[in-house]
């Protein structure tokens, strides 16, 4: 998850890219689930402003399939 000096994008957004009911986690680099969310409407933000950098893993599992994707 990249630093910003501002602070005012420390988020993850998803802007119909996402089904309706899937479910979006974050995991950091030791496994540990720290957001699973539902994704609710057409456009999500999930904050991560609580985070430290480094790694980690976002899993965005829909009705059909389910995909990994690795944020630095």
């Amino acid at each position: 998850i990249p630093s910003t000096p501002s602070k005012q994008r420390s988020y993850i957004e998803f802007k119909n890219t996402v089904p309706k009911n899937s479910t979006v986690s974050l995991l950091d680099l030791s496994g540990k689930l720290l957001i699973d969310d539902t994704v609710k409407d057409s456009q999500t933000k999930i904050s991560t402003q609580n985070f430290s950098e480094g790694i980690y893993f976002l899993q965005v599992s829909t009705p059909y399939k389910t995909k990994n994707f690795k944020l630095i």
